[in-house]
């Protein structure tokens, strides 16, 4: 049986002094939980559970651990014409190294490459979509 700690909503971590999972305890205003990661169906948390990856798609779901990852982002906001209220629908990456400003919305894929810079891989349109 493996441990983890999470907050209500958030991914999995392994390590209770992580950021991402700090946030979200601030987020949700509740403590952290110990569960039995063999018996849940959460993502485990890509800053301290899933350090091998290389490669992350943006999600409602990921995009708070993606963006204490990447460090020199941002959320990206826009206006929903049927509510007038601002949502979040992406990650703008700010310019890093050899990388320029780029944005990342629901759906896109975001790469760390070897020379320490993320890239956006937008996601595919499907054929006939506009």
């Amino acid at each position: 049986m493996t441990t983890a700690f999470v907050v209500a909503g958030s991914s999995h971590h392994q390590d209770a002094d992580c950021q991402a999972l700090d946030n979200a305890r601030l987020s949700a205003g509740a403590a952290a939980f110990q569960v039995d990661t063999d018996s849940t169906d959460r993502t485990p948390c890509i800053l301290c559970t899933d350090t091998v990856r290389t490669e992350w798609e943006v999600t409602p779901q990921t995009i708070a651990e993606l963006w204490e990852l990447i460090g020199l982002s941002k959320y990206h906001t826009v206006v929903d014409p049927g509510t007038d209220r601002v949502t979040v629908d992406g990650l703008t990456i700010l310019e890093h190294g050899s990388a320029a400003r780029s944005l990342a919305l629901f759906g896109d894929t975001v790469r760390l490459h070897p020379d320490g810079t993320y890239r956006v891989h937008p996601a595919a349109v499907p054929t006939g979509a506009a």
